[in-house]
């Protein structure tokens, strides 16, 4: 219980007003009466060790020395306990607890939560426990007269016994996959219940051994149970599950099941997925498992959908329990006004109001028409390299040639301003003079159109583009220009918004205050949700937009869609994944800055803020090697968008520091092979055009 209550308290590491009303959230989601002292008591001792926690970490303290600190304190706990000298061994023992939950705690506020520390962790309680376990074995055996000795020395191995046994049970349930984990009970003597029965063991031996001997029975007795009970019904979930298993299905290999697809499917999916070939079985985190069983480190994320990674099991149960009550519909629902109530609390300043969708495109054309139709005008502004959608309206605002052929948008009345990409200006001018001219065209252009002008569109950083980061001062800029001349501002932050940037959204690295802000993506880990944030004010000069079902969509806002929606805003709160994207992006920068020290031939930049990541590779590296240096990459176990000249690196928000350190050794190797075959590539063309030049001469 404690686990999941500490990640409430972690995020960007603060404790504000609004974890702790998710605290108080979750321990009554655990059972305990808001009235009564359980209650208080947890709150009250979560609450003061929230400072001690937020100390260390500012401290740098690492997570593993305060696992390791347990064990020590463990180790004084049962030394001062075998000599029967409880008082000190109860002081010990509580020392060996704040540790254990402070290790986790810190490691979440410093981001650096690795399965490693969490292995470490374990291990460190296991050990812990044992210490203790078996100092009372040594205290009954010396110290308790005839027939005590016996039942306490007993009872000592089976509190020990029923420890291990739940333990091993936790592992079993947290290993299997997330619809037969959720038909696994809580169980009852996990750790913290264990640790206030030890506790109590400990304080009882003084005024009677047989009461002391009595509790451990009582917990290993039904730790035990509890333990066998939960592997009963994981068992039970498993042959559920494979009965459930579609018999008419068989399993086929992974090049049979592409050839079957895409004979069946009609062309035109994304790249990586025709490029890579992969045939996708299952994730957890940041990490994917295709159908042959090899792994890869995802620097993708489904183009940042998945926030969350990969098949978080708090997701999945939250999902599947709203699946079983309303799946559909545009309905009042719990879920929604839940949803609505947390959301308020993040939404962009000064806007109020929400509209919701499945798509990213769907938003967009929602938002276009609202501005048009408030302000009375027919023109929307983007900018060049720019990407809002596919339909017809997102594509009259995209900021690249390829919407001509999809074209004209005469009607739509689209106005591409130069967006500042300084290594590539789009005017063609040399980086030092890009910003301010680019910008001198901005504002030209609007002055000159700002009759007709209902609104600028931009990303706040450009993602398709190559994760763009604009110059400082850049927004703030347009946004002054916009007031003069009464346009408004669109943020497009489907890739950015939901703490991708170390920021909840990218707007707040500006300081600006858009009219309007579109979120999707990552929004709802996974499942397809958007949504359009704007004021009060907005929506009422707009009547038609603002009519009955004048904004409305099929799927915006279901049931099943705000559950994803709020379960995803949960984790993101309770895992400190807002701090985790600042400190693994700025790890990031710093390990591909030193590559690029050591690839300058090969890698011209490096950018980004937060995991939102962008390497531009040098006009030397050609297609052929960069769809070779792509298929290294998953040879390594590393699944990136290396086909492109620039190569964006926007990964879970969970991706951990030693995930981070891998992958970019991984995507050395890659790089170091790929070359290496270009070489030879090379080496094997120039042979070949002599041996046809000999041929010619003879």
């Amino acid at each position: 219980m404690f686990e999941g209550l500490m990640r409430s308290q972690v995020e960007a590491g603060r404790d504000d007003g609004g974890s702790s009303r998710l605290l108080e959230k979750r321990l009554t989601a655990e059972g305990l009466d808001r009235g009564g002292v359980p209650f208080r008591l947890v709150l009250f001792f979560l609450r003061g060790a929230g400072p001690l926690a937020r100390l260390l970490a500012r401290k740098r303290v690492p997570p593993d020395l305060i696992s390791i600190s347990s064990v020590l304190f463990a180790g004084g706990t049962g030394f001062f306990l075998g000599r029967g000298e409880t008082p000190p061994a109860a002081l010990l023992f509580l020392g060996s607890g704040l540790c254990d939950m402070l290790d986790g705690w810190v490691a979440r506020l410093r981001g650096v939560a690795s399965r490693q520390g969490e292995v470490l962790d374990a291990l460190c309680d296991r050990f812990s426990e044992a210490l203790v376990y078996g100092a009372f074995l040594v205290l009954f055996l010396r110290s308790a007269p005839g027939v005590i000795s016996g039942f306490g020395a007993f009872s000592s191995l089976l509190g020990w016994f029923g420890s291990f046994l739940m333990s091993y049970a936790s592992a079993l349930t947290e290993a299997a996959p997330p619809d037969a984990r959720r038909l696994v009970s809580r169980g009852v003597m996990r750790r913290g219940e264990r640790a206030v029965l030890l506790l109590a063991a400990i304080l009882l031996w003084r005024v009677e051994p047989r009461i002391s001997a009595l509790v451990l029975f009582f917990q290993g007795g039904v730790a035990g149970v509890s333990a066998i009970q939960r592997m009963h019904q994981l068992r039970a979930a498993y042959r559920s599950r494979e009965a459930l298993e579609p018999k008419s299905l068989p399993l086929r290999a992974p090049f049979d099941l592409l050839e079957t697809e895409r004979r069946m499917l009609a062309p035109g999916i994304q790249r990586l997925a025709m490029d890579s070939g992969i045939v996708l079985k299952s994730g957890v985190s940041s990490l994917l498992r295709d159908e042959s069983g090899a792994e890869y480190i995802d620097w993708v994320a489904g183009m940042g959908v998945a926030s969350l990674g990969h098949s978080d099991p708090r997701w999945s149960e939250a999902l599947s329990r709203q699946a079983g009550l309303a799946a559909v519909g545009s309905f009042t629902t719990r879920v929604r006004v839940n949803y609505l109530e947390r959301i308020r609390d993040r939404a962009p300043a000064g806007l109020d109001l929400l509209q919701l969708y499945s798509g990213g495109a769907e938003a967009v054309e929602s938002a276009i028409r609202l501005v048009q139709e408030a302000r009375g005008r027919r023109r929307i502004a983007h900018f060049s390299g720019s990407f809002h959608g596919k339909t017809r309206g997102a594509l009259s605002v995209m900021g690249s040639a390829w919407k001509k052929t999809w074209g004209p948008y005469e009607d739509l009345g689209p106005l591409e301003l130069p967006f500042p990409d300084c290594t590539r200006c789009p005017l063609g001018l040399a980086p030092r003079n890009c910003q301010q001219a680019c910008f001198e065209q901005v504002e030209s252009m609007l002055a000159e159109a700002c009759d007709e002008v209902a609104a600028v569109i931009f990303e706040p950083i450009q993602g398709t583009a190559g994760n763009l980061i604009p110059p400082a001062g850049f927004w703030g800029r347009l946004a002054r220009s916009c007031r003069t001349h009464g346009i408004l501002m669109i943020a497009d932050e489907m890739i950015t918004g939901f703490g991708r940037t170390g920021r909840f959204w990218a707007i707040d690295h500006s300081d600006i205050q858009p009219d309007i802000v579109l979120a999707g993506k990552g929004m709802a880990g996974g499942y397809p949700v958007s949504a359009v944030f704007l004021s009060a004010g907005l929506a009422r000069g707009a009547s038609r937009w603002s009519a009955v079902s004048g904004s409305s969509s099929s799927y915006g806002g279901n049931p099943l869609a705000c559950a994803a929606a709020l379960a995803t805003l949960d984790i993101i709160e309770a895992d400190g994944l807002v701090r985790n994207s600042e400190v693994q992006g700025a790890l990031f920068l710093d390990l591909l800055r030193d590559l690029q020290g050591r690839w300058r031939d090969v890698i011209s930049d490096v950018r980004g803020i937060g995991l939102l990541i962008g390497i531009d590779l040098t006009d030397d590296i050609d297609e052929s090697l960069r769809q070779s240096l792509f298929r290294e990459a998953l040879g390594q176990g590393l699944l990136t968008l290396a086909f492109s000249p620039r190569i964006r690196i926007n990964p879970p928000l969970c991706i951990t520091e030693t995930e981070v350190r891998e992958s970019v050794r991984r995507f050395e190797r890659a790089l170091e092979r790929a070359l290496r075959e270009g070489v030879r590539a090379s080496e094997r063309r120039v042979n070949l055009s002599s041996v046809s030049g000999l041929q010619t001469v003879s």
